[in-house]
């Protein structure tokens, strides 16, 4: 209906069949206006929702109002895009009775569509502009796809790239297109999963951007919210899944939860079950206590603080059984701040609920408080730092570490606030280490990893951007020669702790001030963690900024470097970080908003690939100690090759005429 304003009475009404959410746009010329209605067609023959949208149209002038001819339907997929949200109206002709006019229409999932003539010309995934979550999807490698298919899972792997390549039975998959989901040597390609603000799911190819598939996920046709999503790998090697937590849009309380399972390489939905209550934490069930075993199932805690296993076999509920003494979580109250620890505990035969352990309560006047803990994926390659000297350091290594970051007033009564940084072990809720920057203002954003903490606030005074970085050690002195003379070991080394057993680290720290402002930040990961890790900067500007970890080490000197010094690479500090140009991965590109920086490890030590997200996508190989463990493209191939041959071809000519010379001495 159509409403004057002045005497608030409907001045014309019409009506038009649809089945869900309907779009209205409208648009004025002179004394005209065109009023559109775009929503879903209502149900077929069937009963499913024809996946279309149709439109009704009315003609608008003083008096009176006309109900014109209106187009075909908009071929859109409702179970691709959604329902329509927004619809707005561009220039329009009337002839012999027709209205031809063209629209921008905005979905559910965040598209973009442009409308001519009821049909859609053009459409855009600007639901890449509000992105939520970036996870990485790891691609099953040749030689695992050799074996199985040599072995009796040969079925198996033929559904796999039917499934993924849409293909029918007996049908031959394209060369390119099985290239395309097998990893290649180095671990470069990947698939690079987005979690939009519209719960929309959008896969790209991570070493050229092209598109690999999109799903927005419903629950039995009702659009949901994609709470968290998670990548679970298969004991196979061979497949992925992605399990996302949803919830129906809603009251909170009346909101129907969910888990799907969604397969990683298709994008294909796998399973879907119910939960009787929220989720507030979730964690993947290993199938062995070794590092690096393979994922069978997937445990989740509930409001109730139940536990639910998925799936609900014998050989899940095994596996978690032996990995549940070790399993700690935390949950944050949005409402105080408040940061609870929770055990896992049998409450009767079968049944296992959280306990709660430790409760966290920040300071009354603390503000903008922001919490980071370890990436489970990292790996830790040496538990010390060798120096200069050659002297040794062993590092604070603690796996259930989380950072509670603040800003608070000083106690004094300074009208400057201070930002204070919180280490808490995970499991008993102890305070590891606190560490303050006095006249600094957040908001504070957090990086941790190994056994360092990379932090960021503001000066108070003069709004320059701060970064510190926190690194903890057990000792803090120079190795016993004595007793690494008499036992061949020191008195830390090969000692096993327990989480419940408080130590207090030995922290070193420093603070620089960096020329641009930040939005995020994290370190890079590789393979095996041996290569130096570097922290990635993402800047207000949209660059990605690559920090090598001695340019904000705290064990720079104050004075002119030591031999030993140099030979780490540490030069005098200086509290005013350089921005040099070289630094930045980004060049002439720009990431507008970033919301986030996503680094994860390759097959080559070197190598890691680093993405930047926010209005759009950034995604790059980075290698913090250069290409050490590759070859340069201009690298004489054939040289080598010859070389090898001479070698070879020159010790079976020595090696034949050393056997004749000593067989002629003993014939003299």
């Amino acid at each position: 209906a159509i409403v004057d304003l002045t005497t608030g009475e409907p001045h014309v009404r019409w009506e038009a069949r649809t089945a869900g959410p309907a779009a209205v746009g409208s648009l004025r010329s002179g004394a005209q206006a065109v009023v559109a209605v775009l929503s879903a067609a209502a149900e077929g023959a069937s009963g499913s929702v024809v996946p279309s949208l149709v439109q009704s149209t009315v003609l608008v002038t003083p008096g009176s109002a006309e109900e014109l001819p209106s187009p075909p339907g908009v071929a859109l997929s409702l179970a691709e895009h959604g329902a329509a949200e927004a619809l707005f109206l561009g220039g329009y002709s009337k002839r012999e009775g027709a209205v031809q006019q063209s629209a921008l229409l905005v979905t559910r999932d965040g598209g973009v569509h442009g409308l001519a003539e009821g049909r859609a010309l053009w459409s855009l995934e600007e639901a890449l502009a509000r992105p939520a979550q970036l996870e990485f999807v790891h691609l099953p490698r040749v030689r695992d796809m050799d074996a199985l298919a040599a072995g009796p899972q040969y079925g198996q792997l033929l559904r796999l790239l039917a499934r993924t390549l849409g293909l029918g039975a007996g049908a031959k998959a394209p060369a390119t297109a099985v290239s395309k989901l097998t990893a290649d040597a180095f671990g470069f390609k990947k698939l690079l999963v987005v979690r939009t603000a519209s719960s929309k799911l959008l896969a790209l190819h991570a070493n050229d951007g092209q598109h690999a598939w999109s799903a927005l996920p419903t629950l039995e046709g009702a659009p949901v919210e994609v709470l968290t999503m998670c990548v679970v790998p298969a004991a196979s090697g061979l497949e992925t899944d992605l399990q996302l937590v949803v919830r129906t849009p809603g009251n909170a309380d009346a909101a129907t939860h969910a888990v799907l399972t969604y397969d990683g390489l298709s994008g294909a939905l796998r399973a879907s079950v119910r939960l009787p209550a929220r989720v507030v934490w979730s964690v993947g069930v290993p199938a062995g206590p070794e590092e690096g075993a393979p994922t069978v199932g997937h445990a989740f805690v509930l409001a109730d603080l139940s536990l639910h296993l998925l799936p609900a076999t014998a050989e899940v509920a095994a596996a978690f059984a032996a990995f549940r003494a070790n399993a700690y979580f935390f949950l944050v109250d949005k409402a105080d701040g408040s940061i609870r620890g929770y055990g896992l505990v049998k409450a009767g035969d079968n049944a296992i609920r959280a306990q709660h352990r430790w409760t966290y309560v920040p300071p009354a006047n603390a503000q903008g408080m922001t919490v980071a803990q370890l990436d489970p994926a990292e790996k830790v390659h040496s538990p010390v730092t060798v120096l200069g000297d050659r002297s040794v350091l062993h590092k604070y290594l603690n796996r259930n570490l989380l950072a509670v970051g603040y800003t608070q007033l000083d106690r004094a009564g300074a009208p400057e606030p201070s930002a204070h940084v919180t280490l808490l072990d995970g499991v008993s809720g102890a305070a590891v280490y606190d560490y303050v920057q006095p006249r600094t203002s957040g908001p504070i954003r957090l990086a941790l990893t190994e056994n360092m903490l990379a932090a960021s606030a503001h000066s108070a005074s003069t709004g320059a951007p701060i970064v510190s970085l926190i690194e903890l050690y057990e000792n803090a002195t120079k190795p016993d020669y004595v007793r690494m003379l008499l036992t061949g070991t020191e008195e830390n080394a090969g000692r096993v702790r327990s989480a419940f057993e408080l130590r207090a680290p030995f922290a070193l720290s420093t603070a620089f001030q960096l020329p641009a402002e930040l939005s995020t930040m994290a370190f890079t990961q590789t393979a095996k963690g041996i290569t130096p890790r570097h922290l990635m900067v993402a800047l207000r500007s949209g660059q990605l900024l690559a920090l090598d970890k001695r340019m904000i080490d705290p064990r720079r000197p104050t004075g002119a470097p030591s031999t030993a010094d140099r030979e780490e690479g540490l030069a005098q500090y200086s509290p005013l970080l350089p921005l040099m140009p070289q630094a930045l991965l980004t060049h002439g590109q720009r990431v507008g908003r970033a919301a986030g920086v996503r680094c994860v490890a390759t097959t080559l030590e070197s190598t890691s690939i680093v993405a930047m997200y926010g209005t759009d996508l950034f995604v790059a190989r980075y290698s913090p100690a250069k290409n050490f463990d590759l070859l340069h493209d201009s690298f004489n191939h054939v040289a080598l090759a010859l070389a090898v041959f001479g070698l070879a071809v020159g010790t079976v000519v020595t090696t034949w005429l050393r056997r004749r010379s000593e067989l002629n001495a003993l014939w003299r």
